[in-house]
């Protein structure tokens, strides 16, 4: 009973089979040591594999650490001994998509390439499923050219089977969607949610995949309130309790990036808060913190959400850290630090060649991008194409979101704002601050003007709505 369990979930992985039970799983999850250790050693390697991928695709993060690490065990003993192709199959697949739901990029693509190095040829389902993979991996690690050949290979391997057009697998899809958020693709990403909720009604575990694409498109044609309804959910674990950790993370990111969109940055400091980066920043909230950041005014506070990306650079995800190096580019020119503000502003364009940098520009406010564009002319103009940025950054349209932006607000300002919240008159404020009332009164007309309101009232709904008391 184990070992068909083990052979149903690990089928279940392949385009046009049959899904597993939540009986199959619970069998395999329940495994003792015992029991795999009864088996006969390709048996034990299926079951392993099977456990691993469990663990992988239901949040268990500990159990999957272990159950690779075994996986990972038996492949260096085995370098030298029996491991026939068929058993080697199920390892290196399960193996590569634990690396991309612990992220993990790199390592996932080291074994999907072993995968794609065995003799497949008389197995064009697990040819596809190693596609999807390659796909997933390299998306996530940032090469998107790689993405799309193993992508073109999926439709290609599709056609010549004679598969449904509308065919999807789970890794694949993943690599879509990084795909389209990275290119704005909105129609990309409505398609990638269509072929994913067909493939949910065989595999359950693609439903809160496919809200998180349904959640992109709606947000890249503009609907920013049902995309961030969508990506609440799967990131409350309301579509998938216990789903996918990979989707569930990429959930927050979604949700960030809408808020920022809405010209919220402060309510997207809201959501991130407690967000942690992970080994490898596959999944990099400080990049969104930053921009965040960047957008209020708080230079500092984005070099600090940034600082353990930038310790990270060799290993960090490619196609996050040219935003990452923008913000502290833009920061550090702005706290006067001119030089190093360059050399980041050098590095991002050097790392942008293998990402469309109009994506990265439209996260961030249009005037921040143009004055540091001005500072490489104005100090280093040799190093970096500025031409060719600013017909980038034109073509991008800045972060001039269609919802509206939050204005910035200098500390003083701050302070009397979250003041006018009180039921304090100017005068007890002026107390508080050890300042005169004129002074209290002059910033806060200040704020009204930048909130674009003519009172108190209106400038606290205002700074409400954009979720400056939540901070």
């Amino acid at each position: 009973m184990l070992r068909a369990s083990a052979t149903a979930i690990v089928d279940a992985m392949l385009v046009d089979t049959p899904p597993a039970s939540i009986q199959d799983y619970e069998i395999v999850r329940a495994a003792t040591p015992a029991q795999i250790a009864a088996l006969d050693r390709d048996s034990r390697r299926l079951v392993e594999s099977a456990r691993l991928t469990t663990f992988s695709r239901f949040g268990h993060v500990s159990d999957a650490k272990a159950a690779a690490e075994r996986l990972e065990t038996d492949l260096r003993l085995a370098a030298n001994g029996p491991l026939t192709a068929r058993s080697a199959i199920p390892v290196l697949s399960a193996l590569a998509e634990a690396y991309l739901a612990a992220g993990n990029p790199s390592e996932s693509l080291r074994h999907s390439s072993a995968l794609a190095q065995l003799d497949l040829s008389a197995e064009p389902k697990w040819r596809y499923r190693t596609l999807g993979l390659l796909a997933a991996a390299a998306a996530l690690n940032g090469d998107h050219n790689e993405a799309e050949a193993a992508l073109a290979g999926m439709t290609a391997l599709i056609a010549e089977q004679g598969w449904d057009p509308d065919c999807a697998d789970y890794m694949g899809g993943v690599a879509e969607g990084i795909l389209a958020l990275m290119s704005m693709d909105a129609e990309r990403a409505s398609r990638v949610a269509r072929r994913l909720r067909v493939l949910s009604r065989l595999e359950p575990i693609t439903v809160s995949l496919a809200d998180v694409m349904e959640s992109l498109s709606w947000a890249l044609n503009g609907d920013p309130y049902t995309a961030m309804a969508i990506a609440t959910r799967v990131a409350q674990g309301i579509s998938l309790p216990n789903g996918p950790r990979l989707v569930t993370q990429y959930s927050r990111l979604l949700q960030a990036f809408i808020l920022l969109r809405m010209g919220e940055p402060l309510r997207t400091l809201s959501v991130l808060e407690g967000m942690e980066a992970g080994e490898f920043h596959l999944i990099c909230p400080g990049s969104l913190r930053a921009v965040a950041h960047i957008t209020v005014g708080d230079y500092r506070a984005a070099l600090r959400d940034t600082g353990d990306c930038v310790k990270r650079r060799l290993e960090h995800n490619l196609w996050l850290l040219p935003l990452v190096l923008l913000c502290r580019a833009i920061a550090h020119v702005r706290l006067g630090n001119t030089l190093a503000g360059l050399r980041e502003a050098a590095a991002a364009a050097a790392y942008g060649r293998r990402a469309d940098l109009s994506v990265m520009f439209s996260f961030l406010p249009g005037n921040e991008v143009a004055e540091l564009l001005d500072a490489i002319d104005a100090t280093m103009p040799d190093v970096v194409d500025t031409a060719q940025l600013r017909l980038t950054l034109a073509r991008s349209g800045g972060a001039q979101s269609p919802y509206g932006s939050f204005p910035r607000l200098s500390e003083r300002e701050k302070v009397v704002a979250h003041y006018l919240r009180t039921e304090l008159s100017f005068p007890s404020i002026a107390q508080e601050l050890f300042v005169s009332p004129s002074t209290v009164k002059s910033q806060a007309l200040a704020v009204y003007r930048k909130l674009g309101v003519d009172g108190r009232d209106e400038a606290v709904a205002a700074l409400e709505a954009a979720g400056f008391y939540e901070t």
